[in-house]
């Protein structure tokens, strides 16, 4: 029995031959890798025929003929052409298997053609009255050319009849630079067959190649198997095969012995067998007829040529001895055609590479040249040895390369014009569909007209696929796309004059206070100017939510005005929770000196506040809502209409899930957040904006100490953009701490005053610390303008009064350490500068103060000290600039002011390594810290651990640690569809790849299998998901 592909087929392949039922087993039957016994050499092997049945039912014999032996080293081509004749007359399918289609190839193709030409041309001579005769009806039915063992390195785009069909287009194609018998080839071949087809096999592996492979099937590639599999099925479909038909006539046994005997009789004519067409061949067929008629007509006498034969053997034997004496005196005139075989074989390769090939690069075809002379050039070295002269041969491949050149160069214009028309079409869809895009409208939003035009870019390679048969599928997407990507410049330049005027707004969402501005456009001829909206007489919000009864949300200062009486409804400083876990170190530090509760909602920090006398759980996120829906209001009555579009600030070193967070807490607030930047990078967008025109570029280090968190970046800003070099800081560094640290100072001093010890854990402890906490952050401005302060509590515990005296020396005193880690960060990350190389000192050309802790007298005497003198730049005002470059931001991706966008472009670095756990809880980096967000992916490729894994889990994390687990967990899930094979023969590659809001894309491809998993790390335990955001949102 034959089975292919899991279906047997009634078939007896005889007792010599052993079925390979085990995929270990060898093939044995007969010796097919080596043949010593030619018992496999210059023959045909018939197989026993066998039933098949097509879809309605009818019955199909179909035998398969398998030649041995062509292109051995004993077979001549009068062999070839008799096996390969036969093969023609007794097939309705002729496989043609060989490992390149050049021309050489092609030719001997033609030369095969001609005794089974010949003898379908006699038994049509012999017809000639036949009335159902038609000259138009091709002789031979299917040709398939399988192109086994594909190893070059310009891999097809894809292997089986699809790319095959590509291959073959080409190869067959007839062009004016093909000598007469390539052409002459390509014709006869197309004229004799119905129907050809191409089909390309894989490289079946490393092991078949190897001369100690014996045949065993788990030896061979899985991809070259599929493929074995698929071409059977194709081969010998029962609905598509064909039954045998000579010039379009099904044949009978009878008619079939006819086509027999008059092969039979070409081949004993004795003649060579050589390239013909149809005419001549009918014409050698009537000769022969003619001569055997003649030998059996009984009217002519025919002689004996007995006698002369011996004559005959003297004659031949001294004119072979004449021909050996002459072939040595020829052997220069040998090797001279072996030059022009050369010079044809280089000619036909350079070809076939002008081809296939899409560059219009002369560097590019010069190189090919190279490579192909190279080959040839080493390869008959090797061959010929002294004999090849390969002064001449080098000359004659010179004169060709100049005349391929021309031909390369024609071949470019063509293709270029044929392009061109194409792309005319391509435009003229595109635009007719961004028209009706717009519809009505005269703007759409950047970021909805980006996602339009890739789409539009998708559909266009999927319509146009077809007109361009000579460019492979990648090479015509990349054309459509670059020319789409040009009419997208047009259409969004467009667009951006059409800009509404309703603004964008952007938001500084700070620990301490909050603040947000919008762009005011200019009239006409006049420059705009960043309007920073007012809270009644405040331009700073405290980041304080009250929580009141009856479900009111007080937001701003009376909500810290409120703090001494209600610590279980009011919350501050969210900004250091978000986005935190409960079992973070620092949220059990922060937690200490917070009046609120902290509490775990599900692995996530989170707090708890009493509303109508009942507990109620909220996340830093829905805390933060607040503050920005406070932001929102405060813009809309400046502006007296209603906003929806944000831009929003974070710290530089905020990890991914505090970034996803914060913009979760602005959907949260009913905004649309269009973007999220980087506080320092906010701060130096509105250093810039004066200095749009600027062409002279300046290194700018930014100092941002604010309330909660401290970020130090050094940027280079120039006419054209703001690019981050490096960045560094810490979340948990801010104004806040040092407030603690004059609350420590002050328990303190009343201790060694009264010798009361305050419990600060205790009610009256915390009520204590609420009233100092207020005192303190107060006198902490008042020491920025004076060298003393009084910090008074009246009856702070049990009816005492606290009075402490501080000084400005002792304020830096006990605040000295935070100082200094703000200048070690300010260290770190000047080293990070140039891939490590650091930046010195006297490199920065301005130093920008941000945040309310810069007022420090300080802080900017050592900024000064450290900078050898050089003062902060005064442009810009460190409790607004955060909010005015975030207004900034937010006018050009509205629109409002779409036109800077030319001169702007904000290039950021990832603040965090980020990578997976890999075996032995080992952090395996994918994108290291300090790396350039430009959107491009980076890849890393893991391999099994264990045999028959089927399945990989990937664990995402940031951080610097090299323990895995030390770092922060972003998040986990599970790549399946893994081959079950043995360790470390499987490999997955994760690819990350971060946008222009810092958030983290993470994919998972199966190499062996091409199946990926994508995946956007949005969620994470304990924070909402993306129906809860809407929910909430939904019920602002």
């Amino acid at each position: 029995m034959l089975s292919i592909d899991g279906q047997d087929v009634d078939y007896d392949m005889g007792t010599e031959i052993e079925v390979l039922e085990d995929p270990d087993d060898p093939l044995v039957g007969f010796e097919w890798n080596s043949d010593p016994n030619e018992t496999t050499t210059r023959g045909i092997w018939f197989s026993q025929p066998f039933i098949v049945h097509k879809t309605g039912g009818e019955e199909l014999a179909i035998i398969l003929v398998d030649t041995q032996g062509l292109f051995d080293d004993e077979s001549t081509q009068r062999d070839m052409s008799t096996i390969v004749g036969l093969s023609l007359l007794s097939a309705s399918t002729l496989v043609f298997n060989v490992k390149r289609l050049k021309d050489d190839v092609l030719t001997i193709m033609h030369s095969f053609l001609d005794y089974g030409l010949q003898a379908v041309a006699s038994v049509v001579a012999d017809d000639a009255d036949d009335e159902h005769r038609c000259d138009d009806i091709k002789p031979f039915q299917n040709l398939v050319f399988m192109i086994r063992d594909w190893s070059r390195p310009d891999s097809p785009t894809e292997y089986g009849l699809i790319g095959g069909q590509y291959f073959l287009n080409n190869r067959l194609k007839i062009n004016e630079r093909q000598c007469d018998a390539a052409r002459n080839a390509r014709q006869i071949i197309r004229k004799c067959f119905d129907n050809i087809d191409c089909y390309l096999m894989p490289d079946p592996g490393l092991v078949a190649q190897r001369s100690t492979f014996h045949g065993c099937d788990n030896e061979l590639n899985t991809e070259f198997k599929d493929k074995v599999n698929e071409f059977c099925r194709y081969l010998v479909n029962p609905d598509t095969i064909k039954v045998k038909e000579i010039n379009g006539q099904p044949i009978t046994g009878q008619e079939f012995g006819h086509y027999f005997e008059a092969y039979v009789n070409m081949f004993n004519s004795e003649s060579m067998p050589e390239a013909c067409d149809l005419i001549e061949a009918t014409h050698r067929a009537h000769d022969i007829n003619l001569i055997n008629k003649l030998k059996t007509d009984e009217g002519i006498n025919v002689v004996s040529i007995q006698p002369y034969i011996q004559a005959l053997h003297i004659h031949e034997f001294h004119r072979i001895a004449t021909y050996r004496e002459i072939n040595q005196i020829r052997t220069d005139s040998t090797m001279s055609t072996v030059v022009e075989n050369l010079k044809q074989q280089y000619e036909s390769e350079l070809a076939a590479w002008i081809d296939v090939t899409i560059t219009e690069d002369r560097d590019r075809f010069k190189e090919a040249s190279r490579r192909i002379r190279s080959h040839i050039v080493t390869e008959n070295t090797l061959r010929y040895q002294h004999r090849l002269n390969l002064v001449q041969l080098c000359s004659q491949l010179d004169i060709t390369e100049r005349e391929m050149l021309d031909v390369f160069i024609g071949e470019v214009g063509v293709r270029s014009r044929a392009n061109a028309a194409i792309i005319d079409q391509v435009l003229k869809w595109y635009n007719q569909r961004v028209k009706t895009e717009y519809g009505l409208q005269t703007y759409i939003r950047p970021d909805k007209l980006a996602k339009i035009h890739e789409g539009l870019v998708k559909a266009a390679v999927a319509r146009f696929k077809g007109e361009s048969p000579h460019l492979k599928p990648e090479a015509f997407a990349d054309l459509i796309k670059k020319n789409l990507n040009i009419a997208y410049t047009h259409v969004t330049n467009q667009n951006n004059s059409n800009a509404p005027t309703v603004p964008a707004i952007g938001i500084d969402l700070g620990t301490t206070n909050s603040c947000v501005a919008y762009y005011r456009p200019g009239k006409s001829g006049e420059t705009g100017h960043i309007q920073v909206c007012r809270n009644i007489n405040m331009e700073v919000t405290p980041s304080c939510v009250e929580y009141k009864d009856n479900g009111e949300v007080v937001v701003g200062e009376e909500a810290k005005d409120n703090l001494l009486g209600s610590r279980r409804q009011i919350i501050y400083s969210a900004k250091r929770m978000i986005g935190r876990q409960f079992d973070d170190p620092k949220i059990t530090e922060y937690s200490e000196n917070w009046p609120f509760n902290v509490i775990d909602i599900e692995g996530a920090a989170g707090v708890e506040v009493e509303v109508d006398s009942e507990s109620c759980q909220k996340l830093p996120e829905e805390v933060s809502a607040d503050v920005l829906r406070k932001m929102k209001e405060i813009a809309e009555r400046d502006l007296g209409h209603p906003v929806l579009d944000a831009v929003i600030t974070v710290p530089a070193y905020f990890n991914d899930a505090q970034r996803l967070s914060t913009i979760n807490a602005g959907i949260m607030a009913g905004l649309n957040v269009l973007s999220i930047i980087n506080e320092p990078t906010a701060a130096a967008l509105a250093f810039k904006l004066d200095r749009f025109d600027d062409s002279n570029a300046r290194t700018v280090l930014v100092y941002d100490f604010g309330g909660g968190t401290f970020d130090v970046a050094i940027l280079r800003l120039s006419m054209g953009s703001v690019e981050v070099l490096a960045v560094g800081g810490a979340t948990d560094l801010g104004g806040d701490d040092l407030d603690q640290k004059i609350i420590d100072y002050c328990f303190s001093e009343f201790y060694l005053k009264t010798g009361v010890e305050i419990d600060q854990q205790s009610n009256e402890g915390e009520r204590a610390k609420r009233a100092l906490k207020d005192r303190c952050e107060r006198e902490k401005w008042r020491l920025s303008e004076m060298t003393v302060a009084t910090i008074a509590v009246d009856k702070i515990i049990d009816n005492l009064d606290l009075a402490i005296e501080l000084t400005r020396e002792k304020f830096e005193e006990i605040n000295m350490s935070i100082f200094e880690r703000t200048m070690n960060c300010v260290t770190t990350t000047m080293a990070k500068v140039n891939g490590g190389a650091g930046i010195k000192p006297e490199e920065i050309d301005d130093i920008i103060l941000v945040g309310g802790s810069t007022y420090i007298p300080k802080v900017k005497t050592m900024i000064t000290e450290y900078f050898n003198g050089r003062e902060p730049s005064h442009s810009v005002n460190p409790m607004l600039a955060v909010a005015e470059g975030a207004a900034l931001k937010a006018a050009i991706l509205n629109g409002n002011e779409a036109y800077l966008n030319k001169y702007l472009q904000v290039r950021e670095v990832t603040p965090h390594t980020l990578g997976v756990r890999e075996h032995g809880n080992w952090m395996s980096p994918i994108i290291p810290a300090q790396s350039r967000v430009d959107g491009i992916p980076r890849t890393r490729v893991y391999t099994t651990v264990s045999d028959h894994q089927t399945e990989i889990e990937v664990e995402v994390y940031e951080g610097e640690d090299p323990v895995a687990t030390n770092n922060t967990l972003l998040k986990q899930y599970v790549v399946t569809g893994i081959p079950p094979q043995t360790v470390g023969s499987q490999n997955v590659s994760i690819e990350f790849c971060i946008n222009d809001d810092g958030v983290l894309k993470v994919k998972a491809k199966v190499l062996s299998q091409g199946t990926e998993q994508e995946m956007e790390v949005t969620e994470y335990k304990g924070r909402l998901s993306t129906d809860e955001l809407i929910i909430q949102r939904h019920h602002l």
